[in-house]
């Protein structure tokens, strides 16, 4: 049932005003006379600006009250010191928080009240944009809105001389004079005000409001997106943090980008935008994805260190800022009509290029919170496809010169270094990197300035291949697709990625030359990131958790696991024992060294772990490793125009003399890591859908895709023969797409495609109960660990908790969860090792 009031609010000081006064007045008064629901206003992506806020508030700003329960219909209230005066009136009817109308003290409380909306709060947020959000350093504005703000906090020290609050007799009583400016002047460290001891009386206020327990409820308002469960029900609070992400880049030649301080790459995977610290020294690889793309990102560009924008095949552009270490979107613009294929920005300028056949200007205006672009010329290019731009200015000018590529060639990509060179007196010579579709990776300089002092060049020069890379292994097929030289805190570095989203990067150490002439670079190979570039379409973890399988409809699978490093665990990818030629749809482990795989074929295919993959986890400290009891092929390989990979005792070339002491690279993963296959399953008629694997890994069962009952079965098998055990599970009139064993193996569930139906088997196994509320396809089922009951996820946008009785073929619905999209995945979790 709605509550009276509906705050939209977001974690501002003028939301938190709010927030605090009506959680005050709820303290005060109980919830049967004061009670609102929170509807939490996403300020990056610019709802407060949709035509369902405006609507609102014409102005598009929070916070705004709904009071739903005004006749003879809902009333909006939006400004902040409004809102306070309203709900005070209308709740506070003992005066609790403000005084008598018409009183000296009521104009007293007006009063300090809009000396807070008309100083404070607009001196205090100009202090803290110009020191937090603008680019540029202009000293004049941060000293002159923070002295400002220092002034104002005079005279609040001023008023607080000898009283606890700033309005009534006496020492004062708490009232929203005071509850109106607290929320700005507790922020005082934002507008470069670091400590408060200048203002004693205001200090000693400020700890003082903060102690009250209706004060910490509304400065939690609204809440932040954390996962917690019900305390309610007496559970504890459930926090989730990332252990590790593999992803991989979309094949754009601008898909990717370097901060100008060379610390971090951000780049487009799928929808998502990636980020990648190259700077840090444990190799944690990505540390986060930023949603929010509705088409694939084409192009990725840096201005500042905390400012970037991305482009999408949907003609969209956004803008994405990092604000107390959170990156935010800040702006979304819908650029041009058809895929953006080019991308570029300087100073305060961005360019933009579409398959519309069209470059456009953009000049980039920053707000307090957001980025606003407006374009200031559209460039036809008269049916010609720009393919890359880049922007510079003129010498002694602040003209801004484009120069618009359009030409198709081997060439995919060039760069020039980013990031700060090295300031020593070593001298660098210009280089310029290029990437090749023909896998080669070369970084060019002029033959000037490699063989002879920088000084003595002059006039025009020929540009030699000065380093090259690739050309090995994984990468060939398509070779790169983009590049990035940059100058690191580590040293030069080369990066690119390939067509199957994977990267590689190589680090020099500059070697002093002896004749002080020309220095040296010594170059090796480091390790990057990859992932899958297509769906993942199934995972599962080794019987003891050493390591994760992963397979997708890239063709691949994957075998992830975590490696020391320095004082921690690292999470990398570890080995592709499988790459196949049709697309994968699952995998299961049989044992620590043993699984199966499914993809769109009719056989299940076995690999079993070569030694040189055992050696490899056994020299990275990978935990809880089982014994080797047998001897073991040292690799394997795939034959020309086959599918099955064979074992071979040859031992595969190393790209690198260190490799068995550290994790393999791309161009390895990709070339020497696979499996050999030691089983296939025949069975199905049709294309295999599924797979599971029992929780003692003695059973396999297989479902494939359907139109008949006399297909929609699922086929079990001994684990060690691969043999059927018992006869085919029927029930299910079209395809079934998952199945589950029990955590005891006892039963089994089998969820299925328009039939809607799910089906739970015991050991033998034998139908027990049929369920078919679902409304869509099932996608997922899931037990806990304690056997008793189980959950399935459907296309109907529900997840329904369903538990055993004995006696009935229909199991009872326990609770139904709801959702906004179709629910594709469940899983239960246990909570410190409880229920």
């Amino acid at each position: 049932m709605s509550k009276p009031l509906l705050l939209y609010t977001a974690p501002t000081p003028n939301g938190h005003r709010v927030s605090i006064v009506l959680e005050e007045l709820r303290a005060a008064y109980g919830t049967n006379v004061v009670d609102y629901d929170v509807e939490r206003v996403n300020l990056s992506a610019r709802q407060q600006k949709e035509p369902s806020f405006i609507a609102l508030n014409p102005n598009g700003r929070i916070p705004v009250l709904v009071d739903r329960a005004h006749k003879p219909a809902p009333f909006n209230v939006f400004e902040s010191a409004a809102i306070l005066l309203y709900v005070t009136r209308k709740y506070d009817t003992e005066g609790r928080f403000t005084f008598p109308v018409g009183s000296d003290d009521e104009s007293e409380m007006l009063q300090w009240i809009f000396f807070a909306h008309g100083g404070v709060g607009p001196m205090q947020r100009e202090a803290s944009w110009f020191r937090r959000f603008v680019p540029e350093d202009i000293p004049y504005a941060k000293k002159r809105f923070t002295e400002e703000t220092a002034r104002l906090y005079g005279v609040l020290n001023i008023r607080l001389e000898g009283r606890d609050y700033l309005v009534g007799p006496g020492r004062g009583k708490l009232s929203i004079a005071d509850l109106n400016v607290f929320p700005w002047v507790i922020l005082h460290a934002r507008a470069g005000i670091d400590t408060m001891d200048e203002f004693p009386n205001v200090k000693a206020w400020l700890d003082r409001i903060a102690e009250r327990p209706a004060v910490k409820a509304g400065l939690a308002i609204p809440q932040s997106q954390v996962l917690r469960t019900p305390v309610e029900v007496g559970m504890t609070d459930l926090r989730v943090s990332t252990a590790y992400i593999c992803a991989a880049t979309n094949r754009f030649n601008r898909a990717a980008s370097l901060s100008p301080d060379a610390t971090t790459i951000a780049f487009g995977s799928a929808r998502l935008v990636a980020l990648w610290n190259i700077d840090d020294p444990n190799d944690n690889g990505i540390y986060e994805t930023l949603p929010g793309h509705e088409g694939t990102v084409t192009c990725v560009q840096f201005l500042y260190d905390d400012l970037f924008f991305s482009a999408d095949d949907r003609g969209v552009v956004r803008a994405w800022r990092k604000v107390e270490n959170t990156w935010r979107c800040t702006l979304t613009s819908e650029a041009h009509k058809q895929p953006i294929s080019a991308l570029t920005a300087l100073d305060d300028v961005l360019v933009t290029g579409s398959s519309d056949s069209s470059i456009k200007v953009w000049n980039i205006k920053h707000g307090e919170m957001e980025v606003v672009l407006e374009e200031s010329q559209t460039i036809p290019l008269q049916g010609r496809y720009p393919l890359a731009i880049a922007a510079t200015t003129m010498p002694k000018s602040k003209a801004i010169i484009l120069a618009i590529a359009g030409h198709e060639a081997g060439v995919t990509s060039l760069s020039w270094a980013s990031g700060k060179a090295d300031q020593s007196d070593r001298k660098r010579s210009l280089t310029l990197l290029s990437t090749s579709t023909d896998s080669s990776l070369i970084l060019w300089s002029p033959s000037d300035t490699l063989f002879k002092p920088i000084s003595s060049a002059a006039g025009p020069s020929i540009w030699i291949n000065r380093q090259r890379f690739g050309d090995v292994g994984g990468q060939r097929l398509g070779g790169f697709v983009g590049g990035i030289w940059a100058h690191t805190a580590r040293g030069d570095e080369a990066l690119a990625w390939g067509w199957s989203g994977g990267w590689r990067r190589w680090r020099s150490i500059r070697v002093d030359a002896m004749d002080g002439n020309i220095d040296s670079d010594e170059w090796r190979e480091v390790g990057a990131i990859g992932g899958h570039n297509a769906p993942v379409k199934d995972v599962d973890w080794s019987p003891a958790g050493e390591y994760l399988i992963s397979v997708s409809l890239d063709q691949t699978t994957r075998i992830h696991g975590a490696v020391f490093c320095a004082t921690s665990k690292i999470w990398h990818e570890l080995a592709r024992p499988q790459v196949h030629g049709y697309d994968l749809v699952g995998a299961v482990w049989l044992s620590p060294w043993k699984f199966a795989s499914v993809a769109d074929e009719k056989v299940v295919r076995v690999f079993e772990a070569p030694g040189g993959f055992v050696e490899t986890v056994k020299s990275l400290s990978v935990d809880g490793l089982a014994e080797v009891d047998q001897d073991r092929p040292v690799a394997a390989s795939v034959p020309p125009l086959g599918l099955s990979n064979k074992a071979t005792n040859d031992t595969p070339p190393q790209l690198d003399p260190t490799y068995l002491r550290r994790r393999p690279f791309e161009g390895e993963l990709a070339s020497m890591t696979l499996w050999p296959e030691v089983a296939k399953v025949f069975g199905h008629g049709y294309e295999s859908i599924t797979i599971a694997s029992s929780h003692s890994r003695e059973l396999l069962a297989t479902a494939c895709r359907a139109t008949s009952s006399q297909h929609a079965v699922v086929r079990v098998y001994s684990a060690s023969t691969f043999q059927l055990f018992g006869s085919p599970l029927e029930g299910h009139t079209l395809t079934v797409t998952r199945i589950a064993f029990s955590p005891n193996d006892d039963y089994v569930v089998t969820c299925g495609r328009a039939d809607q139906s799910g089906t739970t088997w015991q050991t033998g196994y034998v139908p027990v109960a049929m369920d078919k509320s679902h409304a869509r396809i099932i996608w997922d089922c899931a037990w806990s660990s304690e056997s008793d009951i189980f959950a399935t996820a459907s296309r109907d946008k529900t997840v329904k908790i369903w538990t055993l009785k004995s006696g009935s073929d229909h199991w009872p619905a326990l609770a139904t969860l709801k959702f906004k999209e179709a629910a594709t995945a469940v899983a239960f979790c246990s909570i410190d090792d409880t229920r």
